[in-house]
C-alpha cells in the first residue's frame, strides 16, 4: 500500500519542482526582455520625436485633428516592448520589467530623466502583471495580451484625467484618444506583439 502512495507523492514532488524551474528566470530570457524593452524604447521615443515635430508646426501634411488621431494610435507602441516580453519568456514580471525598462531606456535615449511620473509607470507595470497574474501565468495568448494592454491604456487614462486640469473640450479630445488607444491595443498592438513573440520563441525557446 505504501508503494503507490510514495510514486503518487514523488510524481506530485516532481511536477512541482518542474513548475517551479519554469517560472525561474534564465540568462535567455534576461537578454530577450531587455531587447524587447530596447525595441519598445525605440518606439517610444519615435512617437515622441513625432510629437516634437508636430508641436513645433513642422512637417504638418494632415490637419491637426488626425495628427492628434495619429498620435493617439502610436502612442500605444510603448506598451508592445512589454507585451512581447511576457508573450515570449512567459515568465512572472516580465511584463512589470520590460515595461519600466522600457521608460527608462527611452529617457536615456532622449537624455533626460526629468518629469518621470514613477507612480504612474509603476502602477501601468503592475497592471500588465496582473492580467497575466489573473491567468496564474498559464495563458499567454492574444488574449492575455489584449487584456494586459487594455489594463495598460485604462491605468495611464485615469492617470492623465487625475494630474491634468482639463477643460470640458479638452477633457472631450482626451477622452476620444484614449477611446483610440484602447482599440489599437487590443485590436493592432496585442495580436502583432503575439506573433512577433512566438517568432522569437520558436529561435530562443524549445516549444
Amino acid at each position: 500500500m505504501t508503494q503507490p502512495n510514495k510514486k503518487v507523492h514523488d510524481s506530485t514532488s516532481s511536477s512541482r519542482a518542474t513548475a517551479e524551474s519554469s517560472k525561474a528566470w534564465t540568462g535567455v530570457d534576461a537578454l530577450v526582455v531587455m531587447g524587447f524593452s530596447l525595441m519598445g524604447a525605440l518606439l517610444l521615443w519615435g512617437k515622441a520625436a513625432i510629437f516634437q515635430r508636430v508641436a513645433e508646426g513642422e512637417d504638418m501634411p494632415l490637419s491637426w485633428e488626425n495628427l492628434m488621431v495619429l498620435l493617439s494610435a502610436l502612442w500605444v507602441l510603448q506598451f508592445m516592448g512589454a507585451l512581447c516580453a511576457a508573450l515570449t519568456t512567459r515568465k512572472p514580471g516580465a511584463a512589470f520589467v520590460g515595461y519600466v525598462m522600457t521608460v527608462i531606456l527611452c529617457r536615456a535615449l532622449v537624455g533626460s530623466f526629468d518629469q518621470l511620473g514613477w507612480s504612474t509607470i509603476i502602477a501601468t507595470g503592475l497592471a500588465m502583471e496582473a492580467a497575466f497574474f489573473a491567468f496564474k501565468y498559464t495563458r499567454f495568448t492574444i488574449l492575455s495580451g489584449a487584456l494586459a494592454g487594455a489594463a495598460a491604456v485604462l491605468v495611464t487614462g485615469i492617470a492623465t484625467f487625475a494630474t491634468r486640469d482639463l477643460a470640458p473640450g479638452d477633457a472631450a479630445i482626451q477622452f476620444r484618444a484614449e477611446v483610440i488607444q484602447f482599440l489599437v491595443t487590443v485590436v493592432t498592438v496585442a495580436p502583432v506583439s503575439y506573433l512577433l513573440a512566438m517568432t522569437v520563441r520558436s529561435a530562443f525557446y524549445k516549444l
